[in-house]
């Protein structure tokens, strides 16, 4: 069993949403579990989920902990809704808030054109960025839209890894069709099966695949890769630096589902 401890930067804690991000992909074959304790504010409980230990396992002794990610991942599963769905890497670091524009836009096959609002529903055009929850707030944080991307680290946004947080589970897909609140309009516009299906069907089905994300940002590095494929086999990847082979997990980390070099 290997343990993982975020002073050594292998992954990090969100105590105020209460997920963990890991800072290198896990292969295909490799399980995550956890284990954990917790307390509720004005609450002197203390909740346990798991077994905890410092020590390390016997080889004839178990653990009961709480699966995150197994061997086999697909939507039918349980663990399958653990998974968040609604964060997005634009492939920068340290970003510059004051240098920062984002935009939700959706591509009209009608004219041909991007726009950042949905003209059906009770959102008619509304812009996205408001109605994802995206822009609540103005540049003083005063609870008014100005139309502006609200650039809150650690909430909308990680700017130390440059990940965009929606904050609505399914952003595109059951919250979308919440909000227009009209079954047979939504089902032109919403992309579900982002959600229920693996990416790779997912992106098969071009005449939903319409939202993306448009905008500007400074950062100090730029350091993820596109290697522009999806579910790349497992140590096919070979990385050279100067004529010398560099070794993964240790100089880089390859996402093969993903097919991104970080």
């Amino acid at each position: 069993m290997k343990q993982f401890y975020p002073e050594v930067f292998v992954y990090k804690l969100d105590p105020q949403l209460g997920f963990i991000s890991l800072n290198s992909s896990l292969n295909s074959d490799e399980v995550l579990a956890v284990a954990y304790e917790y307390t509720i504010a004005n609450d002197t409980v203390i909740y346990k989920i798991g077994e905890l230990s410092n020590s390390g396992v016997p080889a004839n002794q178990n653990l009961v902990l709480k699966l995150l990610k197994g061997t086999y991942f697909t939507p039918k599963l349980s663990t399958w809704d653990l998974m968040l769905k609604n964060v997005y890497a634009i492939g920068a670091y340290q970003v510059d808030s004051k240098e920062f524009f984002l935009n939700v836009m959706y591509q009209d096959d009608k004219t041909g054109s991007s726009i950042n609002y949905l003209p059906v529903g009770d959102i008619k055009n509304k812009v996205l960025l408001e109605v994802l929850n995206l822009d609540n707030v103005n540049s003083q944080l005063d609870p008014y839209p100005d139309g502006q991307f609200d650039f809150i680290n650690g909430v909308t946004i990680n700017s130390s890894n440059g990940r965009i947080f929606f904050p609505v589970l399914e952003p595109f897909g059951s919250y979308l069709k919440e909000k227009i609140n009209n079954d047979a309009e939504a089902e032109r516009y919403i992309f579900q099966e982002l959600y229920d299906s693996i990416q790779s069907d997912a992106r098969q089905i071009a005449k939903k695949n319409k939202f993306f994300l448009q905008g500007t940002y400074k950062s100090s590095s730029s350091s993820e890769i596109y290697l522009g494929a999806f579910n790349i086999p497992d140590g096919s990847v070979v990385v050279t630096a100067g004529g010398r082979k560099l070794i993964e997990n240790q100089d880089y980390v390859v996402d093969y589902n993903l097919g991104c070099l970080i």
